[in-house]
């Protein structure tokens, strides 16, 4: 069962259609899985003709492989700016003090090279 033309998905006007496809692709593994997902959906949902998607991956594994380093390299993004937000203001020796284990293991942990770990 593909994905009518109407299904296209919000918001990716103007998009580079490379980018076109990971959003189409990431919405519909999220929806149907890998295995219930075709190439044909993956298009239908990116407003493309299916020829053009290997213009851009070579297979369904290459754009589920893309997806998945794109979902982690956000999730890191996210994480480092919510760690961001939650220092904002504080010193890193009021840190330590309210996180003694942690900082002592740090700065354990700094003592020695990296090659004895």
């Amino acid at each position: 069962m593909g994905v009518a033309t109407s299904g296209r998905l919000p918001d990716d006007r103007g998009q580079p259609p490379a980018q076109r496809l990971l959003a189409a692709a990431e919405q519909l593994f999220g929806e149907r899985s890998y295995q219930r997902t075709t190439v044909a959906d993956i298009c239908a949902g990116a407003g493309m003709a299916t020829g053009s998607f290997y213009a851009h991956f070579g297979s369904k594994a290459e754009i589920f492989a893309a997806v998945v380093r794109q979902l982690n390299a956000d999730l890191r993004t996210a994480m480092k700016q919510a760690i961001e937000a939650c220092m904002e203001g504080v010193t890193l020796d009021e840190y330590a003090k309210t996180h003694k284990e942690l900082a002592q293991a740090l700065a354990k942990w700094g003592e020695k090279p990296l090659s004895e770990d």
